[in-house]
C-alpha cells in the first residue's frame, strides 16, 4: 500500500479535455480568488497530474477575442479620422444614420457639429487609450498604491527599530535608573503587542523589487510580497497583450482592403514588419509607460524622506547618484543604437542568405560560392560586433545599478558621522532602504523614455498604414435584379508611385549631413564589392586570354534605403499610361455561360473603377489564374474536375496534406483544386480566370464537359476568361476585347457570320486548338504513369505535417549538470 505522501505528490491524471467548452473563469471568480489568483489553481492541478494539452485551455470570453478587440480599436480609430479616410462599411453606417433623421433633425445636428468643430487627430494612441482606458487607469491606480506602500515602508521600519532600541535599553535599566527616568518624564516603551503590530505592518507593506533586464529594448520588473504591484504587473501586461493583438487584427483587416496603389507602396514585407516589430513594441509600453509619471514621483518622495532622515548629509549620496545619470543615459543610448544597427544588419544577412539559398544553382554554375560566403561572414561579423558593444553597455549599466546606491549610502553615512551625528540602527537601516528603493525608478525612467520613443515611432507608422488608400466598394449584390451580372463603367490599373520620388520624400525627412556620410560609406563598400567581384571572376573563371567575360553577381545593398540601379521607364523619362477598360457594358443573364477576356479583375475590384458601377445578382465565387491553395483536405466535387487519377496516385488520397501553398501539387492540380472549391461553394455566379490554361487540352475538355456544362456548375452563371478558342462554341454569349474595349459581342454563330476579327481568329487558330483535345496527355509531374505511390508505403511516413516533438515529465539531472 502506497504511503499517503505518495498519493499527495502523485495524483491520478486528470481526464482529457479539461478546458474544452469552458470559458475562462477569471471574470466570474470571487474577489478573494481574484486577489490571490486562486481561480487558476484547477488548471495548475491538471498540469501537476499530467502534461498539459491544447484541449486543457479554457476558451476566451467573447470580449477578449481578437475580433472583438480589433472591432473596438478600429471603430475608435476611424472615428478620429475624416470621413473620407474611413472604410466604406463605416461610411455606410454613418450615411444610414444620417438618412434615418428627418430634415429638421439633420439641420440641428449640422449646426451642433459646426459649433463643436471636431478635430480629427488621426491618433492611434488615443484610439487605443479610449478602447482600454479602464484597464490602463486601473493599472495606474494599482501602481500608485503599491509604490506608496513600498516607499513609506522605511517610515514604519524606523518607528519599529526605534521602539526596539528603546525597549532593549529600558529592559537593561535598573530599578533606580527607571525611577530617575520616570522623574525625567521618560515614559516606558509600549508592550510587545505594539512591536508585533509594527512587524506585521512591515510584512504587509514591504515589497522586494527584483529587476531583470531582458533585452536592450524591454524591461521587466517583478514585485514580491506586494499584491498591488503584482496585480499592476498582471493588468498592465495583459493590457499590452490586448493592444498588440487588436492592432495586429486591425492591420490584417486593412491589408485586405488596400487598393492597387497602396499594395505597391506597402509590400508584404512592410506589413509583416508592422505586425512583427511595430505592434510588438506596443506590448511593453503599457507596462513601462506608467513609470514615466510614477518614477519621478517616487524619486521625489524618496529624496524628501532621505533628507528628513539624514539631513544635509543625504545630498552627498544624492549628488553621486545624479552624477551617474548622464552616464546611464549615454550607456542606454549606446545600447539601443547598437541594438537597432544590429537588427538592420541581421535583416540584411537573413535576406542575403535567403537569396543565396534560392539561387544556389546559379551560384554553383558561376562559381560565386566564396564571394557570397564572404559577404555573409562579413555581415555576421558586423552583427556580432554590434551585439558585443550592446552587451558591454548593458553589463556596465547593470553594474552601476547595483554598485552606485551602495556607494551613495556609504558616502552619506560618512558625511553624517563627520558632522557629529549619532549613527543609530534606525537611521542606518532606514536610509539603506530608501537608497535601495530609489535605484529602481532611476533605472526604469530611462528605459521607459526609450520605450516610449520607440512606441511613438511605431504608432506613427501604423497610423500611416491605416490611412492608406483602400479599394472602393468593388461591386453591389442585388439578388432581386433580373440579370446575373451588370457592368457599366470605366476601369484602369493604378499607377505605381515613382521609386525616385518615394525615396526623395524619405530622404527629405533625414538630415543632409548624415545622408552624405552614409553615401560615402556606401560608395566605399560598393568599390570594395566590385573589387571582390573582379577577383572572384578572375580566380574561378579565367581560362586564358580568350576566356569569355562572365556576368557579375548583382550588387549587394548594404543600406536599406539605397536606390535601385535597375533602369525603369520613369528613369529614362518615359511615362506610360496605365492600361484601362473604357466603355465596358456587360449584361449577363442568369444561368448563362459567357466567354470573355480581361475583365474579371475589373469586376471583382482589383482594377480601379473611374466611372459607373458593377452589380451582381447573387453570391460570387472567383477562380483565379494563380490558384490560392490552403493546407487542408478536400473530399467533394472530384469527378467533375478530373481529379480521380490524381487522388489515386497521392499517398493518402483525398486526405493527403498538400503542404504550404500546395508545394507538392503541380500547377494543373492546383487549378483543379481551386475549381473544385468554387464548385463546392454553391455560389450563384462563378468567375473563372482561365482555369483551363494550367491543364492539358484533354483534361480541359473533360472539365468543360463534366463541370462547366453538365456538372455542378451547369445551372449557375459562369463567366469564363480564356484563350482556348475551341471552347467558345459552347458558350451562350461571347465578348471579344482589344486594347481595353469591347470590339465584338454576340453568340458564336453571329460572330462567325460577321467575318470580322473573331472569325479570322477561329480560322487561324481554332483548328490547331481542337486537335489537341483528341487524346490524353500527362503534363502534371505528379500525374504521370509510374509517379504514384509505391505499394506498401507507410501512410504515417507520408504525412507532410507531423506533431511537434516534446519532452514531458520531470527535468532530467543531465539538464541541471549542463546548466551548472
Amino acid at each position: 500500500m502506497s504511503p499517503f505522501w505518495y498519493k499527495w505528490f502523485h495524483p491520478p491524471p486528470a481526464p482529457p479535455g479539461f478546458g474544452s467548452g469552458k470559458v475562462l473563469p477569471e471574470s466570474d471568480a470571487w474577489w478573494l480568488s481574484r486577489l490571490t489568483i486562486h481561480w487558476l489553481s484547477p488548471f495548475l492541478n491538471v498540469g501537476f497530474s499530467r502534461p498539459l494539452e491544447k484541449d486543457d485551455l479554457w476558451d476566451l470570453p467573447e470580449a477578449r477575442r481578437t475580433a472583438s478587440l480589433a472591432d473596438a480599436v478600429e471603430r475608435n480609430y476611424y472615428a478620429r479620422c475624416p470621413p473620407g479616410k474611413r472604410p466604406f462599411h463605416m461610411r455606410e453606417v454613418q450615411d444610414e444614420k444620417a438618412s434615418s433623421d428627418n430634415n429638421e433633425k439633420a439641420e440641428v445636428r449640422q449646426e451642433q457639429d459646426a459649433k463643436k468643430a471636431p478635430l480629427y487627430d488621426e491618433s492611434l494612441f488615443k484610439a487605443v487609450y479610449q478602447t482600454f482606458k479602464r484597464r490602463i487607469l486601473g493599472a495606474g491606480l494599482l501602481l500608485v498604491l503599491g509604490d506608496t506602500l513600498v516607499t513609506t515602508t522605511p517610515l514604519v521600519n524606523k518607528v519599529f527599530l526605534t521602539w526596539l532600541t528603546d525597549r532593549y535599553v529600558y529592559a537593561r535599566l535598573t530599578d533606580e535608573e527607571r525611577a530617575l527616568a520616570a522623574e525625567a518624564s521618560i515614559t516606558k516603551p509600549r508592550g510587545i503587542g505594539y512591536g508585533i503590530g509594527l512587524a506585521f505592518a512591515i510584512f504587509v507593506m514591504q515589497g522586494k523589487r527584483r529587476i531583470y533586464v531582458c533585452t536592450p529594448t524591454q524591461f521587466a520588473g517583478k514585485t514580491d510580497a506586494d499584491q498591488m504591484s503584482n496585480h499592476f504587473q498582471l493588468a498592465s501586461m495583459t493590457t499590452g497583450l490586448y493592444v498588440r493583438t487588436s492592432v495586429i487584427g486591425t492591420v490584417f483587416r486593412k491589408a485586405l482592403r488596400l487598393s492597387g496603389k497602396s499594395r505597391a507602396e506597402y509590400s508584404v514585407g512592410h506589413i509583416t514588419t508592422l505586425i512583427s516589430t511595430d505592434a510588438t513594441r506596443l506590448d511593453s509600453v503599457f507596462f513601462l509607460g506608467h513609470y514615466i509619471w510614477a518614477a519621478p514621483i517616487q524619486l521625489a518622495i524618496g529624496i524628501g524622506l532621505l533628507i528628513g532622515n539624514l539631513g544635509v548629509s543625504a545630498l552627498v549620496g544624492l549628488g553621486v547618484i545624479l552624477l551617474t545619470l548622464p552616464i546611464q543615459f549615454v550607456l542606454i543610448s549606446i545600447m539601443l543604437t547598437q541594438f537597432k544597427k544590429g537588427v538592420k544588419i541581421t535583416d540584411q544577412r537573413v535576406r542575403l542568405t535567403t537569396e543565396v539559398l534560392q539561387g544556389i544553382r546559379l551560384i554553383k554554375v558561376y562559381g560565386w560560392e566564396s564571394f557570397y560566403l564572404g559577404r555573409i561572414v562579413q555581415l555576421r561579423s558586423q552583427e556580432i560586433k554590434r551585439l558585443r558593444k550592446s552587451s558591454l553597455a548593458l553589463a556596465l549599466l547593470v553594474a552601476m545599478f547595483v554598485f552606485m546606491p551602495q556607494l551613495a549610502a556609504v558616502l552619506s553615512f560618512i558625511t553624517y558621522a563627520l558632522t557629529k551625528h549619532d549613527l543609530n540602527i534606525a537611521i542606518i537601516f532606514t536610509s539603506l532602504q530608501l537608497f535601495n528603493i530609489m535605484r529602481a525608478p532611476l533605472l526604469l525612467l530611462p528605459f521607459s523614455l526609450s520605450g516610449l520613443a520607440s512606441a511613438v515611432v511605431s504608432f506613427n507608422r501604423l497610423s500611416e498604414f491605416l490611412n492608406a488608400e483602400e479599394l472602393e466598394r468593388p461591386y453591389l449584390i442585388n439578388p432581386a435584379q433580373e440579370l446575373a451580372v451588370e457592368v457599366d463603367g470605366d476601369f484602369e490599373w493604378e499607377n505605381v508611385p515613382k521609386l525616385d520620388e518615394g525615396l526623395k520624400a524619405k530622404d527629405d525627412k533625414n538630415s543632409t549631413s548624415q545622408k552624405q556620410g552614409e553615401d560615402k560609406k556606401d560608395k566605399a563598400k560598393e568599390e570594395e564589392t566590385q573589387q571582390q567581384l573582379k577577383q572572384s571572376n578572375s580566380r574561378w573563371w579565367k581560362r586564358g586570354k580568350d576566356a569569355p567575360e562572365l556576368p557579375s553577381p548583382l550588387p549587394l545593398t548594404t543600406n536599406p534605403e539605397e536606390k535601385s540601379t535597375i533602369p525603369t521607364a520613369e528613369m529614362s523619362g518615359e511615362k506610360e499610361n496605365p492600361f484601362g477598360l473604357t466603355g465596358l457594358h456587360l449584361h449577363i443573364p442568369r444561368g448563362s455561360f459567357v466567354a470573355i477576356s480581361s475583365v474579371l479583375q475589373a469586376m471583382i475590384g482589383e482594377m480601379k473603377r473611374t466611372k459607373g458601377e458593377v452589380v451582381f445578382g447573387g453570391s460570387v465565387a472567383y477562380v483565379p489564374q494563380a490558384p490560392w491553395i490552403k493546407n487542408a483536405t478536400f473530399s467533394e466535387v472530384i469527378q467533375a474536375c478530373s481529379l480521380e487519377h490524381d487522388l489515386e496516385i497521392l499517398p493518402q488520397g483525398e486526405n493527403t496534406e498538400i503542404g504550404e501553398k500546395g508545394i507538392n501539387l503541380s500547377g494543373g492540380q492546383k487549378a483543379r483544386v481551386s475549381l473544385a472549391r468554387a464548385a463546392y461553394s454553391q455560389a450563384d455566379i462563378v468567375l473563372l480566370d482561365d482555369p483551363l490554361a494550367a491543364v492539358d487540352a484533354y483534361v480541359g475538355k473533360t472539365i468543360l464537359e463534366n463541370c462547366l456544362l453538365n456538372g455542378p456548375l451547369a445551372k449557375r452563371t459562369r463567366v469564363l476568361v480564356t484563350h482556348a478558342l475551341n471552347v467558345l462554341d459552347k458558350a451562350d454569349y461571347i465578348y471579344v476585347m482589344d486594347q481595353g474595349k469591347i470590339i465584338e459581342q454576340g453568340t458564336y454563330p453571329e460572330l462567325i457570320s460577321r467575318n470580322e476579327v473573331f472569325c479570322r481568329l477561329i480560322e487561324e487558330y481554332g483548328n490547331t486548338d481542337s486537335q489537341k483535345t483528341n487524346q490524353p496527355t500527362f503534363t502534371d509531374s505528379a500525374a504521370r504513369p509510374g509517379g504514384g505511390k509505391e505499394s506498401g508505403s507507410d501512410d504515417v511516413d507520408a504525412a507532410l505535417m507531423q506533431t511537434e516533438e516534446r519532452n514531458t515529465g520531470a527535468v532530467s539531472w543531465d539538464v541541471y549538470k549542463k546548466y551548472l
